[in-house]
């Protein structure tokens, strides 16, 4: 049988350890909900100044509207009277090749890859384009129904007003945003942004797909728990006026023909 080892934590008399602090003695009063995420991801302690970014950027990424999927699915599965598994099945769906965690993690692989790329290059936007171009796949952009992702405005704001410094993917990532934009016509979306905002932080591109999710939670909650509330009796069966069949008439029997 396998001897399967931990390198994450373990119980000691009085308390816990993870990375080789003391969960009581060294977090408690001084890391917050989001830094303890980082650290329990990571084993890396960030700053303050870090964590409050990531504040902005979690509340920059909430989407309030229950009839955007994949939250519309929280509501369908919570309107059975139960908030946790609404928010299970919302989100389980981030984890999708479209949306949430897993793009998060390509988007931030396609930067760790454009910025080698641009290094060998002279880093030019010649080699960005040239980046683009090879890319059969963007991922982090799309925008669906408006011109912008109004998050990522929000969170443009936030970084100004806050005065926070960007690091190098940042940087880079305003020049691939732009670019892809003047080549294939797309815009970047927040999933693209916190990717890069993630890797300056020091994330791996795998680190990135749950810390992402996390920063998504309270959208999911917020309206699981409203359906739960609610549960309302259209979400759990279609009302009879909504159903319309369109296959073939029901078959007649060869006994009914002969009545």
């Amino acid at each position: 049988m396998t001897t399967i080892r931990t390198g994450v934590g373990r119980a000691v008399e009085g308390g816990y350890e993870q990375f080789g602090k003391s969960v009581y003695g060294d977090l408690v009063g001084h890391t917050s909900y989001l830094g303890l995420i980082v650290f329990s991801l990571t084993g890396r302690r960030i700053t303050r100044a870090d964590e409050a970014l990531l504040d902005e950027l979690t509340v920059a990424s909430h989407v309030s509207e229950p009839r955007v999927w994949p939250i519309k699915l929280s509501w369908i599965v919570a309107s059975l009277g139960r908030a946790l598994p609404g928010y299970v099945a919302g989100i389980i769906a981030l984890d999708s090749d479209i949306l949430g965690g897993r793009v998060g993690e390509d988007a931030a692989r396609s930067l760790v890859e454009l910025q080698a790329a641009v290094a060998g290059s002279g880093g030019g936007d010649q080699d960005i384009v040239a980046f683009i171009h090879r890319q059969t796949k963007l991922y982090g952009f799309g925008v669906p129904v408006r011109s912008v992702d109004e998050r990522l405005v929000a969170f443009r704001a936030a970084l100004a007003q806050q005065g926070y410094e960007t690091g190098e993917h940042w940087a880079l990532a305003q020049r691939y945003w732009r670019l892809v934009k003047e080549v294939r016509g797309v815009e970047v979306n927040i999933i693209g942004a916190a990717a890069a905002i993630l890797l300056d932080l020091g994330f791996t591109p795998e680190q990135v797909a749950p810390m992402a999710v996390t920063l998504l939670q309270p959208t999911f909650l917020s309206n699981a728990l409203e359906a739960s509330v609610q549960s309302p009796p259209d979400l759990k069966c279609l009302p009879r006026e909504a159903v319309c069949y369109t296959g073939p008439a029901p078959r007649i029997s060869a006994r009914a023909v002969k009545k």
